[in-house]
């Protein structure tokens, strides 16, 4: 273990022992940042009570901060950080199981930090963390995961304690589909969803294109670094390259879609996607409110709308409304969709 990690594991350790309240609690995960050594640990009794020690806790009266049961997911907790530079430092077998049953309910449709996942994956594929293990240590039945591990074995090694893309191992399209992965997932994710063609086939085409791009460009030779934090570079300095393939939804452009659907306009309420749907032509015409929207393979449907005949008016006000970070509760009585 490392050393920074072994000492903020037996600081925390101490401190709950002093406290008769906490003797119950013991520690789940702690991250590090491997630039700055900083750590984020979180401890609970198993149960409702959550602490969590970062960096931004330590001005607290007792340097951490209660985090509510209904509150914590491992999306936001864990693979969000991962994600963002952490890397894995400490995680007690409990945990782990959680993280496996997590994985195996909600990837990869529920789970936002995509990259955060793939990295735990590699870190249980280095330090052998399988299935086999776990029903062993667990006495349970614990659901495969390791099926969605993307990167290929040979193409992972440790320099620093950092896990990193091996060039000298990685034939070329394995490497491009690597990049593409991370683009789509990642680092694009985000103006991906919000492009005039935010679907699936059509997005991984864009990614494949750009990774190319981007294999022949000069940070992909710098090896003095990953190649992710070479790509993250590269994006920032490729703007008008970047808009060229991904084009942004305009707010006043309607797209025409195979199911009788037409998409007149499209944001978001925080991270919720939002769209105002026509849903048919002439007399059988009505305008909808679409939360949870999808477009796949040119058709979209949602998890519930706002239903507003053939207001167009109305409708356009309410979507304005919602994108603005309303509600539409009392607009009038909500029809889920069918």
């Amino acid at each position: 273990m490392n050393e920074v990690v072994d000492k903020v594991k037996n600081d925390i350790e101490t401190f709950l022992m002093e406290d008769m309240d906490n003797q119950e609690m013991r520690v789940e995960f702690i991250l590090l940042n491997p630039k700055t050594n900083e750590t984020q640990a979180l401890a609970s009794d198993g149960n409702e009570r959550i602490f969590l020690f970062a960096p931004f806790t330590k001005e607290q009266e007792n340097g951490y901060m209660n985090v509510p049961e209904w509150d914590f997911n491992f999306d936001e907790y864990f693979f969000k950080e991962l994600a963002n530079g952490y890397e894995v430092g400490f995680i007690n077998d409990d945990t782990h199981y959680g993280l496996w049953n997590t994985i195996n309910e909600l990837y990869p449709e529920d789970i936002e930090n995509i990259g955060g996942v793939q990295k735990y994956l590699s870190y249980c594929k280095e330090h052998l963390i399988t299935r086999e293990y776990l029903d062993e240590t667990m006495k349970l039945n614990v659901p495969d995961i390791m099926q969605y591990y993307e990167y290929p074995i040979n193409v992972i090694e440790q320099v620093n304690d950092n896990v990193i893309m091996s060039k000298k191992n990685y034939d070329k399209e394995s490497e491009k589909s690597y990049i593409a992965f991370v683009l789509g997932y990642d680092l694009l994710n985000k103006k991906l969803q919000n492009s005039s063609f935010p679907e699936c086939d059509i997005c991984y085409d864009t990614c494949s294109s750009l990774a190319e791009h981007f294999i022949n460009s000069e940070e992909y030779k710098n090896t003095n670094h990953s190649t992710y934090e070479m790509l993250q570079e590269w994006i920032d300095k490729n703007p008008n390259l970047i808009n060229e393939y991904i084009e942004v939804e305009e707010n006043n452009k309607t797209r025409q879609l195979d199911n009788g659907m037409y998409v007149i306009d499209v944001g978001y309420r925080r991270e919720q996607p939002i769209a105002l749907v026509q849903r048919g032509e002439g007399e059988y015409m009505e305008y909808v409110v679409a939360f949870n929207y999808r477009i796949k393979n040119n058709k979209i449907d949602w998890a519930y709308g706002y239903y507003y005949d053939k207001d167009l008016t109305k409708a356009r006000e309410d979507f304005n409304k919602v994108i603005a970070g309303g509600n539409l509760s009392k607009t009038f009585e909500r029809k889920e969709d069918r």
